[in-house]
């Protein structure tokens, strides 16, 4: 049986005029699930024309398609040499597969596609339950874990196997802080397993964000990525990220007075605060639990300037030095858990209000604008234009408190700035 079923393959295959045909029989049996139906072939070739012909027995060398009836085929076979060979014999052993309906196929990959993630699912972790939320409910990042599995199966296996333990051994579930490399070195030994951009990064930090009970965000901007990183107890780049703030007091996760805010508040000094030093401070207090906020350093600097000597001591400021970096986020963070009112001023312009926006939407009720309305605009406003690009920004706010403002700089385009309004500020802190 075997040497006939060899010998009737090398006849089709010797004659490239049947491979269409026989391509159509296969899919049409994984459509149906059984031989039947029709195979429609368009644009025949010559080869095709005289293949169809001299087999079926039937003139096709002046058509230029064909509809040929599947059991037509098997009527042939049984005329021919060939006869008591099945038809799915043949095409089984032409394409040297076995021939699967579609549902089998299904079936199939759906048993392949539980085998393989099921060695993850089973662990009771925080990890394994992001993994099965993501595939059952095909969150992301589920078109990176699908496109790694249908191409590098070996890779994605390498990356859960380290990615899902590790969101159960987060820095902050323990009440530490640890720097991401040497905690990437921890997991995986390499302290590099986790740098921006990789596909470990991104699959790291969809699941925390579950871990967290957070929600995730379309993208990934790199400042809020920061600050997950941040709450989940993983610092990047914690020397150069800094905040500057004047006037406030500290207290570290061992419950004493940080002595540097204390020294520099005793000396009237503006304090430049690193994400490594914030990294050991459990609560900071303003002065009378109010804390300005101003976007532009030279406007810090001159409140601090005007400020008589012996009032300095009865108010805090803090720079957020145009988009707030993670230092200010988290010095905000604190200084709001310690019942802390913001008061917070920017710059007049589509940029400025996003940065506005980003502070009013975190900190909600906590947060009040400080001398930024269309009052104030109409005094801080300069000659610079502002770009059609610019103003396109302004439809991305969210805060109803910023819509009057808004419209303002959509209609007048000039940009204001809050150096033009600096006594305005010095006269209403009344110090």
């Amino acid at each position: 049986m075997k040497d006939r079923i060899a010998e009737c393959v090398d006849y089709f295959k010797n004659r490239k005029g049947f491979h269409r045909l026989l391509s159509g029989v296969r899919d049409k049996y994984v459509s149906l699930g059984y031989m039947g139906g029709s195979v429609r072939l368009s644009n025949l070739s010559s080869e095709e024309k005289a293949a169809l012909t001299g087999f079926l027995k039937k003139d096709y060398t002046h058509q230029k398609s064909a509809t040929i009836r599947i059991d037509s085929i098997e009527t042939a076979i049984d005329q021919s040499k060939f006869k008591g060979l099945s038809l799915q014999q043949i095409v089984e052993g032409y394409f040297r597969e076995s021939l699967s309906t579609r549902k089998e196929e299904i079936n199939r990959q759906q048993s392949q596609w539980e085998e393989y993630f099921n060695e993850f699912l089973q662990a009771d972790d925080r990890g394994a339950d992001w993994l099965r939320r993501v595939l059952e409910g095909k969150l992301p990042p589920y078109r990176l874990i699908l496109r790694k599995y249908n191409g590098e199966k070996e890779q994605l296996n390498r990356l859960l196997k380290v990615i899902l333990p590790a969101l159960s051994q987060l820095p902050v579930f323990s009440g530490r802080t640890e720097r991401l490399a040497v905690f990437a070195a921890q997991i995986s030994g390499n302290p590099h397993f986790l740098d921006q951009g990789s596909e470990a990064d991104r699959l790291f930090t969809y699941g925390i964000y579950h871990v967290l009970n957070l929600t995730a965000p379309d993208n990934l901007r790199a400042e809020r990525k920061a600050e997950i990183l941040y709450e989940a107890g993983l610092m990047i780049d914690e020397i150069s990220n800094f905040t500057v703030s004047y006037g406030l007091e500290a207290i570290t996760r061992e419950g004493e007075v940080h002595r540097g805010f204390q020294e520099f508040k005793k000396m009237q000094e503006p304090l430049q605060v690193s994400l490594a030093n914030l990294s050991d401070i459990s609560a900071i207090k303003a002065e009378d639990d109010r804390v300005y906020v101003v976007e532009n350093p030279a406007i810090f600097s001159g409140i601090l300037d005007s400020i008589p000597g012996v009032m300095k001591d009865r108010v805090s400021l803090l720079c957020s030095n145009g988009q707030p970096r993670l230092a200010t986020i988290v010095t905000l963070d604190l200084l709001v858990k310690s019942r802390t009112k913001i008061y917070y001023a920017g710059d007049f312009d589509p940029e400025g209000l996003l940065i506005a926006d980003r502070l009013k939407n975190r900190y909600g009720d906590k947060l009040e604008f400080w001398r930024f309305d269309k009052e104030d605009y109409t005094l801080a406003k300069s000659k610079k234009p502002i770009s059609a690009v610019s103003l396109q920004k302004l439809k991305r706010l969210i805060s109803p408190d910023l819509r009057d403002l808004a419209s303002c700089l959509e209609m007048d385009q000039r940009a204001g700035y809050q150096e033009n309004i600096l006594e305005l500020y010095i006269r209403d802190l009344d110090v």
